[in-house]
Protein backbone atom coordinates (compact mmCIF):
# COMPACT_ATOMS: atom_id res chain seq x y z
CA UNK A 1 0.00 0.00 0.00
CA UNK A 2 1.43 3.19 -0.65
CA UNK A 3 1.55 6.07 1.54
CA UNK A 4 -0.39 9.53 0.94
CA UNK A 5 3.20 11.12 1.49
CA UNK A 6 5.28 8.91 -1.36
CA UNK A 7 6.04 10.55 -4.36
CA UNK A 8 5.29 8.68 -7.56
CA UNK A 9 8.03 9.32 -10.61
CA UNK A 10 6.34 9.45 -14.10
CA UNK A 11 8.33 10.59 -17.18
CA UNK A 12 7.04 13.10 -19.33
CA UNK A 13 5.48 11.18 -21.65
CA UNK A 14 4.01 8.92 -20.27
CA UNK A 15 2.22 11.14 -18.48
CA UNK A 16 1.18 12.89 -21.46
CA UNK A 17 -0.03 8.92 -22.58
CA UNK A 18 -2.13 9.29 -19.44
CA UNK A 19 -3.47 12.50 -20.17
CA UNK A 20 -4.38 11.28 -23.55
CA UNK A 21 -6.12 8.12 -22.38
CA UNK A 22 -8.30 9.89 -19.92
CA UNK A 23 -9.57 12.75 -22.43
CA UNK A 24 -9.81 10.39 -24.72
CA UNK A 25 -12.38 8.15 -23.40
CA UNK A 26 -14.13 10.20 -20.93
CA UNK A 27 -17.76 10.26 -21.03
CA UNK A 28 -17.75 14.16 -21.19
CA UNK A 29 -17.32 15.55 -25.01
CA UNK A 30 -13.79 17.34 -25.34
CA UNK A 31 -13.15 19.56 -28.27
CA UNK A 32 -9.95 21.63 -29.15
CA UNK A 33 -11.08 24.71 -31.02
CA UNK A 34 -9.49 27.09 -33.32
CA UNK A 35 -9.68 30.89 -33.63
CA UNK A 36 -11.94 30.24 -37.19
CA UNK A 37 -13.75 28.01 -35.23
CA UNK A 38 -12.76 25.03 -36.81
CA UNK A 39 -12.18 21.66 -34.51
CA UNK A 40 -8.34 20.51 -34.12
CA UNK A 41 -9.17 17.86 -31.60
CA UNK A 42 -12.35 15.70 -30.70
CA UNK A 43 -12.58 13.07 -28.08
CA UNK A 44 -14.33 9.66 -28.71
CA UNK A 45 -17.52 11.32 -26.69
CA UNK A 46 -17.91 14.30 -29.69
CA UNK A 47 -18.21 11.20 -31.91
CA UNK A 48 -20.82 8.90 -29.78
CA UNK A 49 -23.00 12.10 -29.18
CA UNK A 50 -22.63 13.51 -32.95
CA UNK A 51 -23.01 10.02 -34.92
CA UNK A 52 -19.79 11.68 -36.84
CA UNK A 53 -16.89 9.57 -37.08
CA UNK A 54 -13.67 11.29 -35.84
CA UNK A 55 -12.28 11.79 -39.43
CA UNK A 56 -15.44 13.88 -40.22
CA UNK A 57 -15.03 16.02 -37.10
CA UNK A 58 -11.46 17.21 -37.99
CA UNK A 59 -12.77 18.78 -41.55
CA UNK A 60 -15.84 20.24 -39.39
CA UNK A 61 -16.25 23.25 -37.06
CA UNK A 62 -18.09 25.03 -34.76
CA UNK A 63 -20.94 25.90 -37.52
CA UNK A 64 -21.57 22.57 -38.29
CA UNK A 65 -23.22 21.34 -34.89
CA UNK A 66 -24.61 24.79 -33.88
CA UNK A 67 -27.64 25.21 -35.16
CA UNK A 68 -27.88 28.46 -33.16
CA UNK A 69 -24.24 29.67 -35.17
CA UNK A 70 -23.90 33.22 -35.45
CA UNK A 71 -20.51 33.38 -37.85
CA UNK A 72 -20.68 37.48 -37.05
CA UNK A 73 -21.04 36.91 -33.38
CA UNK A 74 -18.01 34.33 -33.39
CA UNK A 75 -15.28 36.73 -32.76
CA UNK A 76 -16.66 38.06 -30.12
CA UNK A 77 -17.28 35.07 -28.41
CA UNK A 78 -13.77 33.72 -29.35
CA UNK A 79 -12.72 36.85 -27.72
CA UNK A 80 -14.93 36.80 -24.75
CA UNK A 81 -12.92 33.20 -24.17
CA UNK A 82 -9.86 34.37 -24.50
CA UNK A 83 -9.52 37.57 -22.49
CA UNK A 84 -12.38 36.75 -20.12
CA UNK A 85 -11.42 32.92 -19.50
CA UNK A 86 -14.17 30.26 -18.23
CA UNK A 87 -17.98 30.55 -19.46
CA UNK A 88 -20.20 27.90 -19.06
CA UNK A 89 -23.83 28.05 -21.18
CA UNK A 90 -26.19 26.41 -22.69
CA UNK A 91 -26.59 25.84 -26.47
CA UNK A 92 -28.03 22.75 -28.64
CA UNK A 93 -25.70 20.77 -30.91
CA UNK A 94 -26.97 19.17 -34.33
CA UNK A 95 -26.32 15.75 -34.83
CA UNK A 96 -25.71 13.78 -38.22
CA UNK A 97 -29.17 12.29 -38.65
CA UNK A 98 -30.65 15.71 -37.89
CA UNK A 99 -31.81 15.59 -34.94
CA UNK A 100 -30.30 18.12 -31.97
CA UNK A 101 -29.85 17.86 -28.23
CA UNK A 102 -29.94 20.28 -25.66
CA UNK A 103 -26.14 20.99 -24.82
CA UNK A 104 -24.73 22.66 -21.22
CA UNK A 105 -21.11 23.73 -22.69
CA UNK A 106 -17.64 24.81 -20.31
CA UNK A 107 -15.24 26.56 -22.76
CA UNK A 108 -12.07 27.97 -21.64
CA UNK A 109 -8.64 29.19 -23.12
CA UNK A 110 -5.48 26.99 -23.75
CA UNK A 111 -2.58 28.02 -25.23
CA UNK A 112 -0.13 25.15 -26.89
CA UNK A 113 2.61 25.20 -28.78
CA UNK A 114 2.64 29.49 -28.52
CA UNK A 115 -1.38 29.11 -30.63
CA UNK A 116 -4.41 29.62 -28.76
CA UNK A 117 -7.20 27.71 -29.08
CA UNK A 118 -10.92 27.00 -27.16
CA UNK A 119 -11.21 23.57 -25.12
CA UNK A 120 -14.49 23.02 -24.96
CA UNK A 121 -16.16 20.44 -22.82
CA UNK A 122 -20.00 19.59 -23.41
CA UNK A 123 -22.80 17.81 -22.13
CA UNK A 124 -25.89 16.19 -23.43
CA UNK A 125 -28.94 17.56 -20.66
CA UNK A 126 -31.26 15.90 -22.62
CA UNK A 127 -32.90 14.44 -19.62
CA UNK A 128 -32.27 17.56 -17.75
CA UNK A 129 -33.87 19.95 -20.29
CA UNK A 130 -37.19 16.46 -20.61
CA UNK A 131 -37.31 17.36 -16.79
CA UNK A 132 -37.27 20.81 -16.40
CA UNK A 133 -40.15 20.61 -19.13
CA UNK A 134 -42.20 18.41 -17.45
CA UNK A 135 -41.89 20.45 -13.86
CA UNK A 136 -43.00 23.52 -15.74
CA UNK A 137 -45.77 21.26 -17.14
CA UNK A 138 -46.90 20.40 -13.68
CA UNK A 139 -46.09 23.47 -12.28
CA UNK A 140 -48.58 25.17 -14.50
CA UNK A 141 -51.17 22.50 -14.43
CA UNK A 142 -50.84 22.82 -10.80
CA UNK A 143 -51.38 26.85 -10.78
CA UNK A 144 -54.84 26.45 -12.74
CA UNK A 145 -56.27 23.96 -10.37
CA UNK A 146 -54.79 25.58 -7.55
CA UNK A 147 -56.63 29.02 -8.24
CA UNK A 148 -59.38 27.21 -9.60
CA UNK A 149 -60.19 25.57 -5.96
CA UNK A 150 -63.21 26.42 -3.86
CA UNK A 151 -61.68 26.12 -0.89
CA UNK A 152 -59.54 28.75 1.34
CA UNK A 153 -55.78 27.57 0.70
CA UNK A 154 -52.90 29.81 1.32
CA UNK A 155 -48.94 28.64 1.47
CA UNK A 156 -47.30 29.96 4.02
CA UNK A 157 -43.27 29.98 4.85
CA UNK A 158 -41.91 28.74 7.91
CA UNK A 159 -42.47 32.27 9.29
CA UNK A 160 -45.93 32.97 8.56
CA UNK A 161 -45.33 34.11 5.50
CA UNK A 162 -48.20 34.01 2.43
CA UNK A 163 -46.55 32.97 -0.46
CA UNK A 164 -49.69 31.76 -2.62
CA UNK A 165 -53.22 32.27 -1.60
CA UNK A 166 -56.61 31.02 -3.90
CA UNK A 167 -59.18 33.01 -4.96
CA UNK A 168 -61.39 31.45 -2.97
CA UNK A 169 -59.69 32.80 0.04
CA UNK A 170 -58.70 36.48 -1.18
CA UNK A 171 -62.61 36.91 -2.32
CA UNK A 172 -63.75 35.65 1.06
CA UNK A 173 -61.66 38.05 2.78
CA UNK A 174 -62.43 40.82 0.15
CA UNK A 175 -59.19 41.44 -0.92
CA UNK A 176 -57.36 40.74 -3.67
CA UNK A 177 -54.05 38.28 -4.26
CA UNK A 178 -51.70 41.30 -3.82
CA UNK A 179 -53.06 42.33 -0.41
CA UNK A 180 -52.34 39.50 0.81
CA UNK A 181 -49.12 38.19 -0.69
CA UNK A 182 -46.18 38.87 1.65
CA UNK A 183 -48.19 39.72 4.31
CA UNK A 184 -48.12 37.39 7.52
CA UNK A 185 -51.48 35.11 7.74
CA UNK A 186 -52.01 35.98 11.16
CA UNK A 187 -52.57 39.84 9.51
CA UNK A 188 -55.93 38.62 8.79
CA UNK A 189 -56.93 37.05 11.84
CA UNK A 190 -59.36 38.25 14.56
CA UNK A 191 -57.07 39.11 17.83
CA UNK A 192 -57.83 35.92 20.01
CA UNK A 193 -57.05 33.63 16.80
CA UNK A 194 -53.58 35.69 15.98
CA UNK A 195 -52.57 35.06 19.40
CA UNK A 196 -53.82 31.34 19.57
CA UNK A 197 -52.36 30.65 15.87
CA UNK A 198 -48.90 32.34 16.64
CA UNK A 199 -48.49 30.44 20.33
CA UNK A 200 -49.18 26.96 18.33
CA UNK A 201 -47.73 27.80 15.06
CA UNK A 202 -44.80 25.69 16.21
CA UNK A 203 -46.42 22.58 17.17
CA UNK A 204 -48.19 23.08 13.33
CA UNK A 205 -44.64 22.58 12.04
CA UNK A 206 -43.94 19.48 13.89
CA UNK A 207 -46.93 17.96 12.84
CA UNK A 208 -49.14 18.22 9.71
CA UNK A 209 -51.79 16.41 11.26
CA UNK A 210 -52.48 19.55 13.30
CA UNK A 211 -56.27 21.07 12.97
CA UNK A 212 -57.44 23.92 14.49
CA UNK A 213 -60.38 26.53 14.61
CA UNK A 214 -59.45 30.39 12.79
CA UNK A 215 -61.52 33.34 12.89
CA UNK A 216 -60.50 35.64 10.11
CA UNK A 217 -61.65 39.23 9.55
CA UNK A 218 -62.66 40.12 6.60
CA UNK A 219 -62.68 43.56 5.09
CA UNK A 220 -65.78 45.20 6.12
CA UNK A 221 -65.25 43.73 9.83
CA UNK A 222 -67.32 40.98 9.43
CA UNK A 223 -65.48 37.82 11.28
CA UNK A 224 -65.45 34.46 9.71
CA UNK A 225 -64.69 30.95 11.25
CA UNK A 226 -63.03 28.37 9.76
CA UNK A 227 -60.98 24.62 10.60
CA UNK A 228 -57.54 24.67 9.71
CA UNK A 229 -56.03 21.93 8.40
CA UNK A 230 -52.01 22.34 7.67
CA UNK A 231 -50.17 20.42 5.85
CA UNK A 232 -46.21 20.90 6.00
CA UNK A 233 -44.29 20.77 3.30
CA UNK A 234 -40.80 19.63 2.87
CA UNK A 235 -37.56 19.28 0.08
CA UNK A 236 -35.39 16.20 0.11
CA UNK A 237 -33.32 17.08 2.83
CA UNK A 238 -37.14 17.16 4.97
CA UNK A 239 -36.26 20.83 5.75
CA UNK A 240 -39.23 22.92 5.97
CA UNK A 241 -39.77 24.79 2.56
CA UNK A 242 -43.52 25.94 3.10
CA UNK A 243 -46.53 25.02 4.74
CA UNK A 244 -50.28 25.20 3.14
CA UNK A 245 -52.50 25.84 5.36
CA UNK A 246 -56.16 24.56 3.60
CA UNK A 247 -59.69 25.60 5.27
CA UNK A 248 -63.22 24.75 4.76
CA UNK A 249 -66.42 25.84 6.00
Amino acid sequence: MIEKSAAISVSTDAFIEFLELAVAHCDTAVYMISAEGEFLYVNNAVCMHTGYTREELLTMGVPDLDPWYDSTEWPHHWKEIMEGGTQVFESRHKRKDGTTIPVQIKAMPIEIGGDKCMCSFSLDISVLAYTKSMLKEIKDQFDVLFQASNDWIFIIDDKGMILRATQKACDSLGLDEVDVLGHKISEFMAQESQEHFTSMFPAILKDDDAMCNIKFCHRDGTILTLDCYPRVIVDEFDIITSVMIMQRH
